[in-house]
C-alpha cells in the first residue's frame, strides 16, 4: 500500500472521530466536495468528503470538484505535514485548471490539519 493510500484509508477510518475533533470550520469546507488525488504515474483515488464519512475510491471520478496531481515525494510532504499542497503549486509543481483552485486551497488546509493530528495506526 502506498503512502497516499495508507493515510487516505487511515483518514476514512478515523473520519467522524476527525470531525468530531475538530475545533473549527475547517472540515466543513470540504463537505459535498469529490477530489481525485494522483501520483504522478502512479496510482489515483477519488476521495468524497461527507459530514459523517470519508469515502476512498481506488481510480478517478470522471466529474471531481478537483484534481491533484503531484510527484510521490511531494505527496510524502503534504501528508507529513512538511508542506501543503499550495506551496507545491506555488513551487510550479503541481498545475490545475483555474476552476479547481478553491477546492484545492481548501483541501490543502484540511490535509495540513490532519498531517498534525494524531491519526490511528
Amino acid at each position: 500500500m502506498s503512502d497516499l493510500e495508507t493515510f487516505l484509508r487511515r483518514v476514512e477510518a478515523d473520519w467522524p472521530q476527525i470531525a468530531a475533533a475538530t475545533v473549527t470550520n475547517r472540515l466543513t469546507l470540504l463537505y459535498g466536495c469529490l477530489v481525485n488525488m494522483k501520483v504522478a504515474g502512479g496510482e489515483s483515488f477519488a476521495v468524497t468528503f461527507l459530514q459523517d464519512r470519508l469515502i476512498v475510491t481506488p481510480g478517478a471520478d470522471l466529474r471531481p470538484n478537483a484534481v491533484v496531481e503531484m510527484s510521490q515525494a511531494d505527496w510524502q510532504d503534504v501528508l507529513s505535514g512538511r508542506a501543503g499542497i499550495m506551496s507545491v503549486i506555488v513551487a510550479g509543481r503541481c498545475p490545475y485548471p483555474k476552476h479547481h483552485r478553491m477546492p484545492i486551497a481548501k483541501l490543502s488546509l484540511v490535509l495540513q490539519t490532519l498531517a498534525t493530528m494524531e491519526l490511528s495506526s
